[in-house]
This record gives C-alpha cells, structure tokens and sequence, in this order.
C-alpha cells in the first residue's frame, strides 16, 4: 500500500475511531438517557443530579445561606430544596417527572404548613389559621412556594426568586449517575487501548519495508553504511548513540544571532534522527526529536523561550527569515535577512535508502518503549 495512503488511513483512524466513536457514543448516551455533564450549563436553575438540584442556591436565591435538600421526605418527586431566609421565611423548589406526582408533593406541603391549595391554581396567595402566610407558583412538573409570618417577607422573598424557568433550559435532564461513571469507565478503557496502539499504528502508517528480494545485512555492516553518509555533501552528520546498534543524525539547520538598535536576538534551531537497530526483526527504529530555542535582550527586558519534541513526524518543512543586523561567526555583518529552509526528507530520504538496500525495515516509533511504540 503506498505511503500516502496508510497516512490517510492512520488520520481516518484516529479521528474517526480514537475520537469520533466515544463523541458519538456520548451523543446516542445523552440522547437517551441525559446530559453527561454536572454541573448543568449556568443558564439552567432546575439542573438535577443524584437526586438533588445542582444549582439550589441560585434557584432559591440563597445569597450565602445553606440550602437543604428533603428529596427522601418527598418520594413522589424528584428533587426537592428548602431554604430558610434570614427573616424567617422558608423558599421550597418541587421538580416531579410529571404534574400528577408535582400534585401529590404539593399536597404533602400543604398538611405540612396547614395550607390550602387549589388544585389547579398556578399563582395563589394563602393564609393558614395558624397565621402562616404562603405564596405558590405552579408550571407543569415545577413548584415554587415562600411561607412565612411576615406577609411582606413572602412578597420580596418570591421577587428574588429567579422563576420556574419555562425555557427549554429548564428541562435540563441529568444521566444517572451509574450511567455516567460507566462511561466515563469505558472512556478510560478505550483511552487505554489507544495508548496501545496509537505507536503501533503510527509505525506501519510512517514505515518504509525492506527493499524486495534483498537479503538483510548484519547490524554491524548496516551501522557502517549509515556512518557511510558522512562522506556525502550533506549538511548533517552521523555518530554512534550511547545504546548498542544506535546512530544519531544530527542537523542544526539554524543558527543565527542579529542586532538591531533596539534589542537583539538569536535562534536556533535542531533536528535529530535516533535510529536503533533491532537485529531480530531486522528493522531500524526511528524517532524524530525536535529542539528550537529563540531568545531577545533589550530596553524592555529578556526573553527565552526552548521548546522540544519527539516521536513519529510523518512529514516537516519549516521556512522563516528574520531582519536585521546580525552577527555571523562571532561578526557583526550587515545584511537585510537570514532565511533557512528545513526539509525533513533531505534527511529521511537518504537513510531510508540506505536502511531499504539493506535488506532492513524502516520503522518509525513515537516511543523506544516496546509497550508503546511497539
């Protein structure tokens, strides 16, 4: 299969598989069964979870004080909350799964406070021979009710009360939550597995197989091919690493300082190629490692920024210029720009030639680690 297209099957899986499966499993979850998310979005005040609302003390307008949830005194509801005000009147939230069962919840407060509510009543004002004075507002599966001695109390307790929310926020359903922690244990699964295979499939997309009807050399007599490129006029070299049958390629492709009347700078700019030779399987294990460092001096301070990566780069071409004057070996020279190119297959072309007349398996991994880059 040309390498063009098992790059495009590595992309294809990993968007589609490593990502776009459990997106879509979450999607058909929360269809079903609710939103996987706790808290709910800020815009929803009747956001349930576990039984209680995740957002009490904006529902009853609590303003620091503690609010109670009594979901165990009310079964036929699904989350109920009370707040006692510092004046001394009580705010209650009902939210039922339907008007009937929201009925029977109301019946129950009312016996509680000696209240009488009509049963079909969406805004109604009370008063218990007890002295108690109530306020209620009904809308479908939800109920907010403000008892208290002080009329006026109720009144501006209800007023500060953010509503029974109507809009489709309001509606906000929550997944059980043995719903969500099995998905978020098979995310963690699936996360794992692709931990396992992620490097496995990233070397057969980025490889290169030995070159057809070739007999391998040894490991020895390929290391002195590959120390063999010295001799070409290449702007890299080639060294022995510290580990047995390792070869490191090293490019610095930029180097430069400048100066201008304000501050002045440098960068640079490094590729190396690691290669270890697996005599066994008769492959070169690749690893692509990246370091760049950028620097400034001047009249508004210093700045350093270093960055360095490793693993499987399939492809890499980097152009930039910078302006001004600069230094050249230790030199002040006046010149309008320094420009550099980068081509990672100025360096992976001859080795994987090299490494393919060998009878050898060019293998690139993200990890030295057999059980990540395999």
């Amino acid at each position: 299969m040309p390498k063009p297209l098992r790059v495009l099957m590595f992309f294809l899986y990993f968007f589609g598989l490593g990502i776009g499966l459990p997106a879509l499993v979450g999607l058909v979850v929360q269809h079903f069964h609710g939103a996987l998310n706790v808290p709910p979005p800020s815009a929803s005040n009747w956001g349930v979870a576990d039984g209680r609302f995740v957002n009490a003390a904006r529902l009853l307008a609590a303003d620091g004080m503690p609010t109670v949830s009594l979901g165990v005194q009310f079964p036929s509801a699904r989350a109920v909350s009370l707040l006692t005000g510092r004046d001394g009147s009580m705010s209650m939230a009902v939210l039922a799964d339907s008007p009937a069962q929201l009925q029977q919840a109301a019946r129950q407060l009312a016996q509680r406070f000696g209240l009488e509510l009509a049963a079909d009543a969406h805004d109604q004002r009370l008063h218990a021979e007890n002295s108690y004075h109530g306020h209620v507002r009904r809308s479908g599966n939800r109920l907010l009710l403000v008892v208290g001695m002080d009329p006026a109390a109720v009144e501006r307790q209800l007023a500060a009360l953010p509503g029974l929310g109507d809009g489709p926020d309001g509606d906000w359903r929550v997944a059980p939550a043995p719903v969500r922690h099995a998905l978020l244990a098979g995310v963690f699964l699936w996360a794992g597995l692709q931990f396992l295979l992620f490097g496995r499939i990233a070397s057969w997309a980025g490889g290169e197989p030995a070159k057809p009807g070739v007999a391998a050399v040894s490991a020895a007599e390929l290391g002195n091919r590959l120390m063999a490129l010295n001799q070409l006029d290449v702007p890299w070299a080639v060294t022995r690493g510290t580990h047995p049958d390792e070869y490191v390629i090293d490019w610095r492709y930029a180097d430069a300082r400048w100066m201008n009347l304000a501050r002045q700078g440098g960068m640079s700019r490094g590729y190396r190629l690691v290669l270890r030779l697996d005599p066994g399987q008769h492959s070169a294990r690749a690893q692509d490692r990246f370091a760049s460092l950028d620097w400034a001096a001047g009249v508004e301070g210093a700045a350093l920024k270093w960055k360095a990566s490793r693993g499987i780069s399939f492809f890499e071409y980097q152009h930039e210029r910078t302006y001004g004057l600069q230094f050249r070996d230790g030199r002040p020279v006046m010149a309008l720009q320094y420009a550099y190119t980068f081509d990672s297959r100025e360096v992976k072309g001859p080795v994987m030639r090299v490494v393919r007349d060998a009878g050898w398996n060019y293998r690139p991994v993200i990890s030295f680690f057999r059980l990540v880059g395999g």
